[in-house]
């Protein structure tokens, strides 16, 4: 079990978005496993408790379609985000 905890704005913002039944962009600046920390535009899809391949020990991820991952030609462009791992959200 993590021990990382999501910062309480963050968590509402996230939650303020999936109840409102209109889906759109958000820019989120994120810290990645490397620790790199970059802004990152994103079409979050679905927010689930659990670990992924990236993320390991039970914590919030969100899943969501990557814009840059898309601008730079990738092909896989679902990416996972540890909710504790965005320290903004803004909806565009």
């Amino acid at each position: 079990m993590t021990d990382k905890l999501p910062d309480p704005l963050v968590a509402i913002r996230i939650a303020n978005y999936f109840s409102n039944r209109e889906l759109r962009r958000v820019k989120i600046l994120y810290t990645n496993h490397r620790g790199e920390i970059r802004l990152r535009n994103i079409m979050p899809s679905r927010v689930y408790y659990g670990e992924c391949e990236w993320h390991k020990g039970a914590q919030w991820l969100l899943v969501a379609g990557d814009y840059d991952r898309f601008q730079n030609g990738e092909e896989d462009l679902t990416r996972t985000f540890a909710v504790c791992d965005i320290q903004s959200w803004e909806v565009q």
